[in-house]
């Protein structure tokens, strides 16, 4: 049992890693065929809420809380559907509670928090070996908005403005260039 995990992937083939269990933020991954889970090789890092994308052989976990109170972490690992391997981390301030989006070659993991600050409107890309930090959002937030789409295509929303506040239901869209406020 946990809680705060990442996941990506399709309904027959899916991946559930790291997040908060009974002993604290854990490595746990497990994978998932369509009817049944089974247990995998670990990521690296232990880590809660952090951002994911990209599909079973070939999928990113970015991002997370390494602690309760801590900074969070800017590591960024790529799993080949065996083994995780530390990648080029993230380039602005770790946080976790951010959306991932996109594949493993084409990937943005936006907005976050590291506790003790505001929430982020940070938008960052992935191009398969390294991050860039590209157009911010519209509107900072945190609390695990969603985020689904491409580098070219995106969409973000819901989320919470502020820690401790109730949620918020702003979408946002971007078109490749930058985020665009749509009806909430």
């Amino acid at each position: 049992a946990k809680r705060g995990s990442g996941g990506c992937g399709i309904q027959t083939a899916t991946l559930n890693f790291a997040g908060h269990g009974p002993s604290g933020y854990t490595l746990t991954v497990e994978s998932h065929d369509g009817s049944s889970w089974t247990e995998i090789n670990n990521t690296n890092t232990g880590r809660n809420v952090p951002g994911g994308f990209g599909v079973l052989t070939a999928a990113m976990c970015c991002g997370g809380a390494i602690g309760p109170g801590q900074p969070g972490t800017q590591n960024t690992e790529e799993f080949d559907g065996t083994n995780w391997a530390e990648q080029a981390n993230l380039t602005q301030t770790g946080r976790g509670s951010g959306a991932g989006l996109g594949v493993q070659t084409a990937g943005i993991y936006v907005a976050g928090s590291v506790p003790g600050t505001p929430m982020m409107d940070f938008a960052e890309f992935y191009d398969g070996s390294s991050w860039t930090e590209g157009a911010d959002l519209n509107s900072a937030r945190s609390g695990r908005p969603s985020g689904w789409g491409t580098q070219t295509a995106a969409g973000v929303v819901g989320g919470n403005a502020d820690p401790g506040s109730t949620s918020i239901t702003d979408c946002e869209l971007y078109d490749g260039t930058s985020w665009t406020e749509v009806a909430n």
